[in-house]
């Protein structure tokens, strides 16, 4: 009998818990980076959106996020403050409607990545809740960092998770995962103040993050004509000019660099002896093929789609003539080289080839190539045999290698004097392609 009141009173506990938290707000601060680069600062933004789609997706409480317009201020506020401490995220806390907020702490250390939570009651300046972990960056990048410790807080907390959810918390979404973080990287690019990048990030984004994502591309390439004095208009223009000018210059920079992605196969080779010659001819049967990123072609479409709105509206004709377009509505011919070696197991090298790859590209205007997955795009393309010929049978090791030495274009060779730097490619085997275009 005792034993069945005692349950009793555990359940009506748990009622009383759930019913409160159901009541609740949380307000889900952003939070502090501290010790990571430049290239990080995705991160922040990254942790949390994910902390928040995990108090939505097991708690009842109502959960105020960063799109929340009191919270916004509150951030707001505390950046023209250079506020950063944990008293100022609590006073972020009572500028929303929030009783309790939850602030995280991110920090670099060597190699890894430390997560801390903490949940406080804004109104008993209690902590109701901690949590902690040292991550490595490939826990921290697929989220399962960002469960483990939201799994610890939730049991802090007194928040009861079923079995199913439990396992449910303990795995990560993948496809989930990618668009959250591309949201995350292109929000910090386009603070960065690069317009290419973040269209390239925002593009990569779908399910929850998608209409937050098409809202900031929409916002980068906004081309609204102000109304007001002449003074007005014209530093308008000015900017408009500046502005675009950069667009179409990281715009052929980004093609440049992201639309070739070299694929090899060098898992077969076929020996030919000339022994008139001494000599032996390798071949390579699959070789090496060109596939084109979808992520090139989206980026520029959705930049063409925006100026061509821009440049046809007649206000605009007085500025539109100034802006230098790069591939603007034009056949792109970019001839690559490509210098492949055949190598001994002391990576010494026997020979080397070069083959070139000069795909023919419609970019923009209305004989714009259509767009097809990214797949598509790796089965079209054509593997080209790789032939090393007339090796002296001397030269020749027990153990042959074959490997990619440079990727480079013909077009731009003065590319580091317009850039500052070497333009890199991406080059991956057939057996990785299956896991690399995942993240496309």
């Amino acid at each position: 009998m005792k034993k069945q009141i005692l349950a009793i009173m555990v359940a009506s506990l748990f009622t009383v818990v759930a019913a409160a938290q159901a009541n609740e707000a949380v307000a889900v601060v952003s939070p502090v980076l501290r010790g990571g680069a430049s290239e990080d600062e995705w991160i922040a933004q990254f942790v949390q959106d994910s902390l928040t789609q995990n108090l939505v997706r097991y708690t009842k409480m109502r959960v105020i996020d960063r799109a929340n317009e009191s919270l916004i201020m509150a951030e707001q506020k505390r950046s023209e403050s250079a506020l950063y401490d944990d008293a100022d995220a609590i006073e972020l806390g009572r500028m929303t409607s929030a009783r309790l907020v939850l602030l995280c702490t991110i920090q670099k250390i060597g190699v890894s990545w430390e997560l801390s939570l903490r949940v406080n009651d804004l109104e008993t300046n209690e902590i109701k809740a901690v949590a902690s972990g040292r991550f490595s960056s490939t826990e921290l990048e697929s989220a399962s960092a960002v469960n483990t410790v939201t799994a610890e807080l939730f049991q802090a907390w007194g928040i009861n998770l079923t079995a199913e959810q439990k396992a449910e918390l303990s795995k990560t979404n993948s496809e989930e995962t990618r668009s959250v973080k591309s949201l995350a990287k292109g929000a910090a690019a386009e603070k960065a103040g690069d317009t290419v990048s973040a269209l390239a990030f925002y593009a990569q984004t779908n399910g929850a993050q998608k209409a937050e994502a098409e809202t900031n591309s929409a916002r980068l390439l906004d081309g609204t004509i102000p109304t007001g004095s002449i003074a007005q208009k014209a530093k308008y223009y000015q900017e408009q000019i500046a502005k675009w000018n950069k667009i179409f210059a990281d715009t052929k920079l980004f093609i440049e660099s992201k639309l070739p992605i070299f694929v090899y196969d060098f898992s077969e080779m076929k020996d030919e002896i000339n022994m008139h010659t001494d000599t032996v001819d390798i071949t390579v049967s699959r070789g090496i093929a060109f596939v084109m990123r979808r992520e090139a072609f989206v980026v520029y479409k959705e930049v063409w789609a925006a100026w061509d709105a821009i440049r046809n509206k007649e206000k605009n004709k007085v500025w539109v003539g100034d802006v230098k377009t790069q591939y603007f509505g034009s056949i792109n011919s970019e001839r690559y080289g490509i210098d492949i070696a055949l190598l001994d197991d002391d990576g010494n090298v026997i020979k080397m080839i070069r083959k070139t790859k000069e795909p023919n590209l419609i970019l923009g205007g209305p004989y714009a190539t259509k767009l097809k997955s990214q797949q598509k795009y790796f089965e079209d393309a054509v593997f080209q045999p790789i032939k090393f010929e007339s090796i002296k049978l001397s030269d020749m090791p027990e153990n042959l290698h074959i490997k990619v030495m440079k990727v480079f274009s013909y077009s731009v060779s003065d590319h580091k004097k317009l850039f500052g730097k070497e333009l890199e490619y991406t080059i991956v085997s057939a057996d990785e392609w299956e896991e690399f275009s995942k993240g496309l």
